[in-house]
């Protein structure tokens, strides 16, 4: 079941574009992140504090009394092209508030100026500088929304394959799966507040570039 607030992010999230020329893609990207940060603000009583963990952008979300132990690590979705961890900051500091936790929104770098494998390196190298950091798998959960949730996927993999210990949960929100956009459910795309099959191509082929 999608959470009331993810359902209330996507109300407010801008269409995907599609077929944008590549010169125009930060313009594009910086005025999307603006619209929907605007429309979904940070959430009362949460502080946030952006940082640079070894080279990777994130943001700290802090509630007011949230446990002091449990971690969730977001990550945005965008189709690997649009949104940032700016852009999804009303949706993880009320996911954070109601679960009462920290939460740490991975702030991966994007395509088309950074494709495959860029963000998935950067979830891998958060990750491990939580563990390094004192923080424990066990108390940690991988979140992610969209293309969000198939990075926190290939994270995962990428950590099992590594042999590093894995996260005590994951959690995905209408993860995007399949970059081949082949499989029956992306014909359903156009229900979708956020996305269509076009934009679904468009944000495959600067990633996979």
């Amino acid at each position: 079941m999608v959470s009331r607030q993810i359902m209330e992010f996507w109300e407010h999230t801008p269409p995907m574009p599609s077929g944008v020329p590549l010169d125009q893609v930060p313009a594009v990207q910086a005025a999307m992140i603006a619209q929907t940060s605007e429309q979904f603000p940070l959430h009362a009583g949460v502080v946030t504090e952006r940082i640079d963990a070894d080279g990777v952008g994130a943001v700290w979300h802090r509630p007011a009394d949230a446990d002091p132990h449990a971690l969730i690590l977001y990550v945005h979705g965008g189709g690997y092209v649009w949104c940032s961890a700016d852009s999804h900051v009303g949706l993880v500091s009320r996911i954070a508030t109601t679960a009462g936790v920290t939460a740490l929104a991975l702030d991966y770098r994007m395509a088309p100026q950074n494709p495959f494998p860029g963000a998935v390196d950067d979830g891998v190298a958060l990750y491990k500088w939580l563990l390094t950091s004192g923080r424990r798998a066990e108390n940690i959960a991988i979140v992610g929304d969209s293309a969000g949730g198939g990075l926190v996927l290939a994270i995962v993999h990428a950590l099992i394959a590594e042999g590093v210990p894995v996260p005590a949960g994951v959690a995905v929100a209408s993860p995007w799966t399949d970059l081949t956009n082949s499989g029956e459910s992306v014909e359903s795309a156009e229900l979708d507040k956020c996305v269509d099959k076009e934009g679904l191509q468009y944000c495959a082929e600067l990633y996979l570039q």
